[in-house]
């Protein structure tokens, strides 16, 4: 990846705007300022050379590249947001607290519950 590669955030931003047909909306709703979005859009247009929206007098629609954008856009935010939701707990999914301590004796290691794990009995 280089320095000028896409980010998340911009993926965000792009689909707001796109939500809400405004890009003054869209930074409303994300707390951020207006400059902040049409900067992140315009640097998405200038690494992957497209134009993304038609500008209009009070709204902006997608271009057809743009729609194409916006679906793979949405694809990516979902999955990552599948993959935070998956993974975030895990220390949750981990195993009861019987089934991680084992115990050693002179003849071998075992673990709670089950068969000797090693060593004679």
């Amino acid at each position: 990846m280089t320095e000028d590669s896409m980010t998340l955030t911009q993926l965000e931003y792009f689909c707001m705007v796109c939500r809400y047909h405004s890009i003054t909306r869209a930074a409303d709703a994300l707390y951020v300022s207006q400059p902040t979005i049409s900067t992140s859009i315009r640097d998405l247009e200038k690494e992957f050379h497209l134009k993304l929206f038609n500008h209009g007098k009070n709204r902006i629609s997608l271009t057809k590249d743009g729609a194409a954008f916006y679906q793979k856009a949405e694809f990516i935010l979902k999955q990552t947001q599948e993959l935070y939701t998956d993974f975030s707990n895990i220390e949750k999914k981990a195993a009861p607290a019987a089934d991680r301590y084992s115990s050693y004796d002179q003849h071998g290691i075992f673990s709670a519950g089950d068969r000797p794990v090693s060593g004679t009995v």
